[in-house]
């Protein structure tokens, strides 16, 4: 492909397997004369979790080393990468995930929130893929100490393995009329448009996509402070960030904001700004100057 459609800069993501492929496809086609630079994206699992395994850790290692760039989704990312690895590299590029501000963004409420919060509840949202690190049963229960105070709904997107746990919690916890699971949906910034708050308490989070889309849609994010999620979500601006594990802390935050409209409204609109800053016009281009270097190289 690099030949037929005579491609400039080949883009992988992931170090695990395509940073080794990479290489290979680099050094072969450097056999032919052709030197296409190579870059490889870094996006939390292949650094955090995988990176980690011995057998893995020094092929990882001399992939960083010697691909045309690397780039990472967060400054903490970076930090680990350094970390994790014994690379002599110096160059890693922190560029931030993004988001499309045409398709998240702050709309009309729609039937949700009639089925929802009938009588005009706030809402809580949660959406992810259900897996233990996301800590979705810290959702339920920071959720069912700030329910004692302030009258809420919670919905969940997403499935799972944890599902089936977090299901049997709500109904231990007599929250069945309070919270909702709506499975994988197409188009969950229709549900995060009609969020209040919402709640991440994740304890690995290399960026947190679902984060920032759910704060370009007007929502204010109530996560733990894992990761680079802080570097999302300006603790008392434009959300909070809590300790991991720590629900009575992230049931606090709720209660506040919730008992508070005008701080409320004041964090959603800073949410949506500094969503702004993730807008795929502010990223994509730091992606084609990196491209635009390589070639030049």
């Amino acid at each position: 492909m690099v030949c037929s459609e005579k491609l400039d800069v080949v883009h992988v993501h992931y170090a695990v397997p395509h940073i080794t492929a990479a290489l290979t496809a680099r050094d072969t086609l450097k056999h032919f004369g052709i030197t296409t630079p190579f870059v490889v994206t870094m996006h939390g699992t292949d650094v955090t979790v995988v990176g980690k395994e011995p057998y893995l850790s020094p092929v990882i290692a001399h992939g960083i080393d010697n691909i045309d760039a690397v780039t990472v989704v967060s400054e903490s990312l970076r930090n680990d990468t350094y970390q994790n690895f014994k690379i002599s590299r110096q160059d890693i590029h922190c560029i931030y995930n993004f988001v499309d501000l045409r398709r998240f963004k702050k709309k009309k409420a729609s039937l949700l929130k009639k089925h929802v919060a009938p009588n005009g509840e706030p809402i809580i949202s949660h959406a992810s893929n259900f897996r233990p690190v996301k800590r979705i049963l810290d959702v339920v229960k920071a959720f069912h100490q700030a329910r004692k105070k302030v009258a809420a709904k919670l919905v969940f997107v997403g499935d799972g393995p944890m599902r089936a746990e977090a299901e049997a919690l709500v109904k231990k916890l007599k929250l069945t009329d309070d919270v909702h699971f709506l499975g994988i949906i197409k188009k969950p910034q229709k549900v995060f448009a009609e969020s209040d708050i919402f709640l991440l308490p994740s304890e690995a989070e290399s960026f947190g996509l679902a984060a920032l889309e759910a704060k370009a849609c007007g929502a204010v994010v109530v996560s733990s402070n894992c990761g680079g999620l802080p570097e999302l979500v300006e603790d008392g601006k434009t959300g909070y960030v809590c300790e991991i594990g720590n629900t009575k802390q992230m049931a606090n935050r709720i209660v506040e904001l919730l008992q508070d409209q005008d701080k409320l409204q004041k964090m959603k609109r800073a949410s949506m700004k500094r969503a702004r800053k993730f807008d795929m016009k502010q990223i994509i281009p730091q992606y084609e100057e990196l491209y635009q270097k390589l070639i030049n190289r």
